[in-house]
């Protein structure tokens, strides 16, 4: 995900799309993944950029 993204909305967009794989990822790996998808969530509502996942 681009910190020039396009609107709120279409960054929520990209952030949420992160889950659509997570019935391949092991289990143990889901807080995780939901942990990060929270931050991002957060800081999309502080207006701030959002890092693409590593």
């Amino acid at each position: 995900m681009s910190e020039q993204g396009g609107g709120p909305e279409e960054m929520v967009g990209e952030v949420l799309r992160r889950l659509d794989d997570l019935d391949e990822v092991e289990i143990d790996e889901h807080p995780a993944r939901f942990d990060a998808v929270h931050d991002d969530l957060r800081r999309v509502l502080r207006g701030e950029p959002v890092a693409p996942p590593s």
